[in-house]
């Protein structure tokens, strides 16, 4: 919401989509899943003036990041089957997975951070505003 300052305006809504008897506690799989969340990038889009509606690659911060996230993510096997260090989900996020801890972390890709980073410069002199800030919400759960 635009113009906020109040508490539940940083309240996020997490909508999970999928078969509800894997996590049920009753069924065929009762108990054999869990769903935990890791971790959560939320990223920010600015623009001074009237908003206008983005397009991929139309130059804009908005059409950049609207490109790299619909660029096709990487199959996650190879000729030896699982791939083991991580994979990109798309252009703009990837995974990066530590077998031994059994844990994988949602990292943003570089082509991302170039244009959306986590510490971004101050606005300076007729520099438009328009920006793509990054924050990292939620890391190990924590």
């Amino acid at each position: 919401e635009i113009n906020t300052v109040s508490i539940e305006s940083a309240l996020m809504t997490l909508v999970i989509k999928g078969n509800e008897s894997y996590f049920s506690p009753t069924g065929r799989n009762a108990g054999d899943y869990t769903m935990e969340l890791d971790d959560v990038i939320t990223l920010h889009l600015m623009e001074d003036g009237e908003a206008t509606a983005a397009t991929r690659g139309d130059g804009s911060k908005e059409g950049t990041v609207l490109s790299l996230l619909a660029q096709p993510g990487d199959d996650n096997s190879d000729a030896k089957g699982l791939d083991t260090d991580g994979y990109a989900l798309n252009g703009a996020f990837l995974f990066t997975i530590d077998r031994d801890a059994g844990v994988a972390h949602l990292e943003p890709s570089r082509a991302l951070l170039a244009e959306c980073p986590f510490n971004p410069p101050r606005p300076t002199g007729s520099n438009s505003v328009e920006s793509c800030i990054l924050r990292r919400d939620v890391r190990d759960r924590s």
